[in-house]
């Protein structure tokens, strides 16, 4: 009987999600009930059964509720860091066009007849990185890399050319802002921008959201 009344009085506890501290005062009403009231003998093999399968049960509900929260709490950062992206970018020029006006600085064809080997280094650090881009438009979280870049470019209306630096230094998987602190300083040293400021466009570090969140959060 008691038994009985103990597991059915777990299910309601669990249904309500009830705390544990609610279950002990169940149990010790029930048991009381049994014995003072109705002088039924206690069994308590099915108190303990009952207590076991009810904390294991909270525990569960509990353990699922934390990875949702922690789902729900990455997903919220990356959804504010598009946020005050797009707001930057209304004040900043994108990454893609900061890349079109370096190759237009530094090409190749600009230096193979005057400059040789300047346009030989250019080529070489172009597919280099080419190289590099492509990593980081098909990876939120590239592996490690470690590259000294130099571009040669005009300073003078002489013709006057002069080698410029680009250090790339990552240790490997959240390295945006590593990037962008490398190429930020880079645009301001070749005069392609006076603060360095840009934005990265979309294709570059793609997101991976989660499909659980997808109909109830707009970005």
């Amino acid at each position: 009987m008691l038994g009985f009344r103990f597991r059915r009085l777990l299910l309601e506890d669990i249904y309500h999600s009830r705390p544990l501290s609610v279950l002990v005062d169940r149990a010790l009403s029930v048991m009381h009930s049994t014995v003072v009231v109705t002088r039924q003998p206690l069994f308590y093999g099915h108190l303990l059964d009952g207590v076991v399968v009810s904390m294991f049960a909270i525990s569960r509900r509990q353990f699922s509720s934390a990875k949702k929260k922690e789902k729900m709490k990455a997903f919220k950062l990356k959804q504010e860091q598009y946020r005050k992206e797009n707001m930057a970018a209304q004040e900043a020029p994108d990454f893609a066009t900061m890349i079109r006006q370096l190759y237009r600085k530094s090409h190749p064809d600009l230096l193979r007849h005057s400059h040789p080997e300047y346009a030989e280094v250019n080529d070489q650090s172009m597919q280099v990185l080419n190289g590099i881009l492509t990593t980081i438009k098909t990876n939120e979280y590239p592996p490690r890399i470690v590259k000294d870049i130099t571009f040669y470019m005009k300073v003078t209306s002489d013709g006057e050319y002069k080698p410029f630096l680009l250090s790339v230094r990552t240790g490997g998987g959240d390295c945006k802002g590593c990037l962008t602190d490398a190429f930020g300083s880079f645009f301001i040293a070749t005069g392609l921008s006076p603060d360095g400021k840009f934005v990265w466009n979309k294709e570059y570090f793609p997101l991976e959201l989660d499909t659980t969140y997808h109909s109830n959060f707009q970005i």
